[in-house]
Parts: structure tokens; sequence; C-alpha cells
């Protein structure tokens, strides 16, 4: 579940194919992992770490790392975490001093992702960090490089607005969003 401003709403998550690379899941379908629902055995937990080194990404490169430490993923549709995504200044995302080494990370982990997965990540991760810097041009330059015509209209304007709106979405938009992602399941 997903809390921001007054809206508690499902996430509305798509679905995780079986043997689908988890950038592509993350990037390519716009689906959200949080690590804080993540199950697992704690052998592989302990055996792939987080990178402590990361002050960016590192949900996702944990992800990545264990899916080639060979974990399978399953996606369950049940609703088992409620997170909040109000606006904080302590959160890392909320950085405005992290695009460098997100894009540092990006081209040193994203060789072998597919296509679609690499384009998602200009789409999904640099254009909001670039709205949250001020830096719109520059976000306007991302979504551009990630833009794929598969996405529908109403990502393509949540997206433009989001980085219009320095990296927020207007919760019309984002209740939009969600009754779109709904009908489409």
């Amino acid at each position: 579940m997903i809390i921001h401003g007054g809206d508690r709403f499902p996430s509305a998550q798509p679905p995780l194919r079986p043997g689908q690379h988890i950038a592509d899941y993350v990037y390519g379908e716009g689906g959200a992992l949080q690590t804080s629902c993540i199950f697992m055995h704690a052998a592989l937990g302990k055996q792939v770490l987080f990178s402590a080194d990361l002050g960016v990404n590192q949900d996702t490169d944990f992800l990545l790392r264990l899916g080639e430490a060979g974990a399978q993923f399953v996606y369950l549709q049940e609703h088992l975490h409620e997170q909040d995504v109000n606006p904080r200044g302590d959160r890392i995302s909320a950085n405005r001093n992290l695009q460098a080494e997100s894009l540092a990370w990006f081209n040193r982990v994203s060789a072998h992702w597919p296509k679609r997965a690499r384009r998602g990540y200009f789409w999904v991760d640099a254009t909001l960090r670039s709205a949250r810097q001020g830096q719109r041009l520059k976000g306007l330059w991302f979504y551009l490089r990630g833009f794929h015509p598969q996405r529908g209209a109403v990502e393509s304007v949540a997206c433009l607005l989001r980085i219009l709106g320095g990296g927020e979405t207007p919760a019309s938009v984002r209740r939009l969003r969600q009754a779109t992602r709904r009908s489409k399941d």
C-alpha cells in the first residue's frame, strides 16, 4: 500500500514474469521493489549483503546481485507492506547531490540489462533526480533518452509533470495512474 498526502492506495504493481530480469521489472515495467518486503533465506542474504559503499540505488543493486546469486523472484499480489512516500528531506532518494553517483552506478552495472531496462533507468530514476535538483532541462533530456513508445499516455504525462513539478507528481495524476494500472489487471 502507498501512503501519499492524505491518500492511501494499492500500489497496483505490474506482474513479475517468471525469469524476468529484475532490472527489466524495475526500470522497464516500472515495478517498485522495496527490500523492506522481500522474504528470503537468511543464508542468501548473508551471502549477498548490501553494498556499503553505495550512497544511492542500494535496493535495486541488492536485488540485482540476489538475482545473479541465483535467487528466483516471485511477486505476491497481497498487500504485505505500507510505504509512506510523502516527501521527506532525510530520504536518500531526496538527496539532491546523488545524481552523478546514480549515473556512475548505472554505467557500472547495466551493460547486461535488457535495452528497455536501460532506457527505463533514465525514465524512472534520472528524470526524477534531475527534477528534484531543479534541473528541469536535464530532466527533459533524460525523459527523451528514456522515452519508449509502449509507455502509455498517462505515464508519459505523469513523468513530464513530475519533471516540471520538481519531482512530485500531482495527486490527481497519481490517482489516474493507479486507476489505469488497475484497469489493465
